[in-house]
């Protein structure tokens, strides 16, 4: 939340009503905003629904003390950035190191000087006001650089590009099957998790794209797998895209290698997953691109537990199999709508040559590049197409 240091949320924490009173006399005179806690347990309640700027904590309370509130304040990656000063008597110095040593921002002692008080707190929300415009000026450059990323694989692969659309498909239905947080990130590793093949030969690409990774030689195959690698080494230096490069790299790790996850970070642990689900949207897509059925695809992803894990496959088949039932249609172009999924090449009426391989998702671009060698060279029509 961006903060106007004019009138700034404050949360008060104290089981002294007189404290809390005075503070919020004090405050308020300030031109701010101002919440009341009579406890830990009530603040982090209050927290769970409304993220103030600034949190005045005493350490001395009933039920949950300061420090354990401290505790979770840091330990909450939703929470950590807000500034927490420390509210404190006198003779409780050594107290105060320890909460310094937990990550409180700054102390306050009683009885309260409003002076010291609004110094204090100028001090912590122009911290705050400073991490708002860092977090704001990194989202820009990220969401910036994202768009460059896609749009250079778009550009200089259209078959991978349209692939990495199917992937982020995938993805997003088995997100919302196991109702993960942070879907963003998820979705984000599946359209980037192309962006190797921009360093690829094009044959290469071409035989593993149009047809199967059999018909590759070692050397070639060998290259074909590298693609998780040189897509894990553009991005990993992308400040905030680091886990997401990881998630990539994940997604050769052998399932059920190391599945005692016990003492491993929720960081690490996502990023496992994350690689679990990138493997079995890419195995799913690979199937289907190179002819099964929907539902026997699903099967055979199911019956391979032991190089994809049976928790991502189900929520995959959960969400895919009343779609799996919707049957291709015939459109001319003009029927056509970004989203939809080609389900037959798309060739040239004379020279038979291929402008749009099967699996490619329709986007608004490649319409209007249809339309135009329709009126070029011709096109062939109507093509099977999946609404959606």
């Amino acid at each position: 939340m961006k903060i106007n240091e004019a009138s700034a949320s404050i949360l008060i924490v104290d089981d002294m009503e007189n404290n809390r009173i005075l503070l919020q006399d004090m405050i308020q005179a300030l031109g701010h905003k101002t919440t009341l806690a009579v406890n830990g347990l009530d603040a982090l309640s209050l927290m769970k629904f409304q993220l103030p700027d600034l949190v005045l904590l005493d350490i001395l309370m009933p039920e949950m003390d300061g420090y354990t509130v401290l505790e979770n304040i840091k330990a909450d990656d939703k929470m950590n950035h807000i500034p927490v000063i420390m509210i404190t008597a006198v003779d409780e110095t050594e107290s105060v190191i320890h909460c310094l040593e937990l990550g409180a921002d700054d102390y306050i002692v009683k009885p309260f000087n409003s002076s010291l008080l609004e110094a204090r707190i100028r001090g912590s929300l122009e911290k705050k006001r400073l991490w708002d415009a860092e977090q704001d000026l990194l989202e820009k450059t990220l969401k910036g650089s994202i768009r460059v990323l896609v749009e250079i694989l778009s550009l200089s692969n259209p078959k991978a590009f349209s692939r990495s659309l199917r992937i982020q498909k995938y993805v997003r239905l088995i997100v919302k099957s196991m109702k993960l947080k942070d879907q963003w990130s998820f979705e984000v590793a599946a359209l980037l998790s192309q962006l190797g093949s921009i360093t690829l030969p094009d044959e290469i690409l071409e035989k593993s794209y149009e047809t199967d990774a059999m018909k590759l030689s070692k050397g070639e195959l060998k290259l074909f797998k590298s693609l998780p690698s040189l897509s894990k080494k553009i991005l990993e230096k992308i400040p905030r895209l680091e886990m997401i490069a990881a998630m990539i790299g994940e997604q050769q790790r052998v399932y059920g290698f190391d599945t005692d996850l016990d003492g491993v970070s929720k960081k690490s642990k996502n990023i496992y997953l994350g690689g679990d689900i990138l493997r079995v949207a890419l195995e799913y897509d690979n199937l289907v691109m190179n002819g099964e059925p929907g539902r026997k695809a699903l099967e055979i992803l199911g019956q391979n537990s032991s190089y994809c894990n049976p928790k991502v496959v189900e929520a995959l088949a959960s969400q895919l199999l009343n779609e799996i039932k919707v049957q291709a249609v015939p459109l001319n172009i003009n029927e056509l709508k970004p989203g939809m999924i080609l389900d037959e090449h798309v060739r040239a009426k004379k020279s038979k040559m291929m402008l749009a391989s099967r699996g490619t998702v329709i986007t608004e671009i490649m319409i209007e590049r249809l339309k135009v060698m329709s009126k070029t060279i011709g096109v062939i029509e109507p093509f099977d197409v999946f609404l959606s």
